[in-house]
């Protein structure tokens, strides 16, 4: 590979990984992989740093399905605290 692309190292891996993957865990992976190549000549960093990359991701869980936007707004939220709030004005228990 010559010339070297952050967004094409990120974009390659994303269609890669992207059925199993966030775009935003691919872009955190693909970050630190490129500080830690921060010596590394110009011309071998996009091959480096796309295989690293790709090792990492490879090694990382897979979740068994992707997360939905309520997940994302009940997470850390025990199920047994929950109260609609019609039943809160009420003073239901």
């Amino acid at each position: 590979m010559t010339g070297y692309s952050y967004a094409d190292v990120v974009e390659r891996l994303f269609r890669e990984f992207g059925d199993r993957l966030p775009l935003t865990l691919i872009v955190v992976v693909v970050h630190e992989c490129r500080d830690q190549f921060s010596g590394v000549a110009e011309s071998a960093m996009s091959e480096m740093l796309e295989r690293l990359a790709r090792h990492r991701l490879n090694s990382t869980p897979q979740p068994s399905r992707p997360p939905t936007r309520r997940d994302q707004r009940t997470a850390g939220v025990a199920s047994a605290s929950w109260r609609p709030a019609t039943e809160t004005r009420r003073g239901w228990t």
